[in-house]
This record gives structure tokens, sequence and C-alpha cells, in this order.
């Protein structure tokens, strides 16, 4: 049966759990199945749309990059980059929105200060393009030099035949990150805050621009990264009108990567998670610091929302960024939908999707993959679905989807009196059907 990268659970890749959370988990696998009518006699296929119906705003068309191929990878997009700066494979419309931001940014950064810094101290140009001839470099950590993408070539591309995620899993050794002097620190964060970038992305090219920008200043260019960057982020609905991410940015901004630890462990603590899992989370490989904070602070905003403090136990379930992302995507999601339709206020598990139960007893299942399409497992996910809103008596079941579904789909929806709405956190997407 295949799963959908959210629903893929490959124990043996993921933090060991406590002997409970494993129970539990198995309970939940096993009630599904069982649950689950035998499918048969539908079929369906991800559609392929055009670049411009899959990327929101004008990120499929752009002056420094170019996206030569879109395929399918399971419940995701698989974007295939050209770029000055190396050729990436990359899985999924968030991760492929992020890199292309950054990619926007590294260029125009590297525009605007080619005049402004001493060349034979610093090519940046130079140094920033890597040469893999016809390669494709999949992003993955840990990446101490630019040059490591093709070394690590051969070893992701038999993860993905063999149907692996050749994905990040973040690491101390990150040379860019882990630094012992502590000014150079300070000057790489407020670099990225101010250039809107993420101080612990897994892109190297991002790496290696902070690190080189924050020695400059160390040597007395305080105004070295003090550009002016224009990027879009108008297609993204923002929580709070984007108050939640803003504090976010500012507390990675402030915090030295250990103190952003034990700001983090605080905040578990505050919300009453047991010690096993706040432990287990802020030490999962597949999270970075920035994306942990992301994560307790969404939660920490939800926090009328009963039980959801089991959520982050179900997030130590992720292998890999694409699926740490979809974790955090679902909060982002949940957060949107309890402050402008709304509130949510118990997080339930569903087979193996997260849904939420409204104050008028409704049903909402958080979708975070990009395509949604029937096959045999979201046929069961349908059936069972309904088979809970009846026994329940949930006046509504809605289906809220980060990407988009196929036509056979919603129609399978609509005989099943499941509401539906698409592209949920893009100003483009559909809010009701």
């Amino acid at each position: 049966m295949e799963k959908s990268r959210f629903m893929r659970m490959d124990l043996s890749r993921t933090a060991s759990p406590a002997c409970g959370l494993k129970a539990c988990r198995s309970l939940m696998l096993a009630v599904f199945f069982l649950a689950a009518p035998v499918f048969a006699g539908f079929t369906d296929s991800p559609e392929l749309k055009q670049l411009s119906e899959i990327l929101p705003g004008d990120y499929h068309r752009s002056g420094y990059y170019r996206i030569n191929d879109v395929s399918v990878n399971n419940d995701n997009y698989l974007f295939t980059i050209e770029s000055d700066y190396g050729n990436f494979r990359i899985e999924s419309v968030c991760l492929t929105l992020k890199y292309l931001k950054e990619t926007e940014t590294v260029s125009q950064v590297l525009n605007q200060i080619s005049d402004s810094v001493d060349p034979a101290r610093v090519d940046l140009k130079s140094q920033l393009r890597i040469r893999a001839e016809s390669a494709i470099d999949i992003l993955a950590s840990p990446l101490g030099t630019a040059g490591n993408l093709a070394g690590q070539l051969a070893r992701n591309l038999g993860d993905t035949l063999a149907g692996n995620s050749p994905y990040i899993i973040y690491g101390d050794s990150d040379e860019y990150i882990n630094t012992e002097d502590p000014n150079l620190g300070i000057h790489k964060r407020n670099i990225a805050h101010q250039l809107g970038l993420d101080v612990y992305s897994s892109n190297a090219v991002v790496q290696h621009l902070l690190s080189q920008l924050a020695g400059e200043r160390s040597a007395g260019n305080i105004s070295s990264g003090s550009v002016l960057i224009n990027i879009d982020n108008s297609y993204e609905r923002k929580v709070a009108d984007g108050r939640l991410d803003r504090e976010i940015n500012s507390v990675i901004r402030i915090h030295t990567r250990e103190d952003l630890y034990s700001y983090n462990e605080s905040l578990l603590d505050s919300i009453g998670l047991p010690e096993d899992i706040a432990r287990e989370f802020l030490a999962h490989p597949a999270y970075s610091p920035s994306l942990q904070t992301t994560i307790i602070k969404y939660m920490d905003y939800l926090y009328a929302i009963d039980n959801y403090r089991d959520y982050l136990a179900l997030s130590l379930l992720a292998t890999d960024e694409v699926t740490a992302h979809a974790f955090a995507r679902i909060l982002k999601m949940i957060a949107w939908y309890s402050d402008n339709i709304e509130a949510i206020s118990r997080i339930k598990v569903i087979g193996k999707t997260v849904s939420g139960l409204t104050e008028n007893n409704e049903q909402v299942i958080f979708y975070p993959d990009d395509l949604f399409y029937i096959d045999e497992s979201r046929q069961q996910l349908l059936e069972l679905i309904n088979e809970r809103a009846r026994v329940n008596g949930y006046k509504k079941v809605i289906l809220v989807s980060y990407g988009t579904l196929s036509q056979m789909s919603r129609t399978r929806m609509l005989e099943s009196n499941i509401d539906y709405m698409e592209e949920f956190l893009f100003k483009r997407g559909s809010l009701r059907n």
C-alpha cells in the first residue's frame, strides 16, 4: 500500500521514542488497518500542472534560477533547479519556496556588495559557484563545504532510487553554524535576521554567505551585509498578521545555539510537556534549531487547544526535513484556521492523519502535502473519516489541504459529504467550497 510522505512512519530511522509512545503508535496503525474497508474500483493519479499553478507568486520564473523539471514523488512535487550555485533537486513546494527565496536573497546580496568588499580577500561570487558539471545535487546535511554537495551525490541518488528520503538530517558538525567565536555568531545571526535568511539553513550556499559576511563585520566592515533585499512573501497567509513569525525570528536572532536550546527547553517545561518527549524532540536530527523554535512557539500560541501537547510526541515520527516541515506546517494551518475560520478545541489523530475538532463540533482534517489524489490508502481514509463522523455525530467534516486536490478526490469528497479547502496557506487558495 502506498503511503503519503507525511504518513510514512519508518520507526527504524526515527529517534527512539519511549516504550509507551511506541505502543500507542502500533495501536494507532492497527486500528486504522482493521477499521478500513477493502478498497476496489478507483484509480487516480497525481496531476502535473503548469509551474505557475504549482508555485505561488512569481516563483515559477526568475532571473536568479531556472526550474528545469518538475515531477511527482508520492504526495509531493519534486523540482530540479539550476542556479549559479549548482543544480539541485528539492522535494515539496514548501521547501522549494524556501530554497528559491534563499537563492534570490543570496543573488541580490552579491549583486549589491560586489563593489563594497575587497575581492582579494573575499570573492564570494566565485566561492559560491558550485561547478558540478551535469550532476544533480540533492540538498542534504550536514554540509561542511559547498564541494561536499557533489561528494554526497552518489549516496543520495542511491537513496532516492531505493525509495528512501535523501533530504536533510541535521547534525552538530556543521562548520558554518558551530563557531568558537561568539562575536562571529552574533554577527551571523544579525545578518541572517536583516536579510530574512535562516541562520540554521541546510543550504550550504546560505551558510557560506553568512559566514563570509560575518567575517567581514568582525574585521571592521560594519556595513557588510547591510543591503536592501526585495523578496516576495505576499502570497502567504500569516498567523496573527505575522507577529508570531516576527517573534520567532527575534528569539532566534538574540540567542546562541546553546541558549536557544535552553529557551526552548524552558518553554516546553512551562507548557507541561513530559521531560522525556521534550528532550527527545530537542535532540531529534530532523529538526533544525529554527524549526524546533517555530514548532514550540506555535504550540505555545495554541495553548487553549486540549491535548495539543500530544502533537509534539507525534512529531517525533519525522524522518527528514520534508516530514519535519510537514509537522510545522500543520500547526500553522491549525493556527490560521482557529484565528480566521473557527476555533479548534482539540487535536485528534484519525488513522494516521492529524485532525481537529471545533467548538461547533465540526471535524477538520489537516493535510500538509502538495497533492491529494485517490489511491487505496486515501479512499480508505475518506471512508474512515465518514464512519468516525457518523459515530461521533459531527456536524460537518472539512479537509484542509496545503496543496491541491485531484478532480476525482473532489468528486469523492462531495459524494461523501466532506467539504474541502485547497492551497490553504496561500492567498490564492480557496477558503470554503
